[in-house]
């Protein structure tokens, strides 16, 4: 008689590398300066706007943020505009 027993699924985490001047945002192709890992070692890299832009959503949805900018205070950085009546 034999059993089965469940074998672990091996995963593969890869680590962000440092970014240079070739690196483009995903969304507009400028210079990149943030890189949005999943924990599954999907990336995605921002230049500063969008990184800012997006940051939250990033957030919750698990990314790993890393970059030349600061996250810590993301809401404050982003521009808003209003319109009076």
């Amino acid at each position: 008689m034999t059993t089965t027993e469940e074998m672990p699924v091996p995963t593969t985490t890869l680590e962000p590398t440092a970014l240079s001047a070739a690196d483009r945002c995903d969304r507009c192709g400028a210079q990149a300066y943030v890189q949005a890992a999943l924990p599954g070692g999907s990336t995605l890299l921002f230049c500063k706007h969008h990184g800012r832009l997006y940051a939250d959503a990033m957030k919750a949805k698990g990314f790993d943020l890393r970059g030349s900018i600061d996250f810590a205070d993301v809401e404050d950085s982003v521009a808003t505009t209003t319109t009076e009546d």
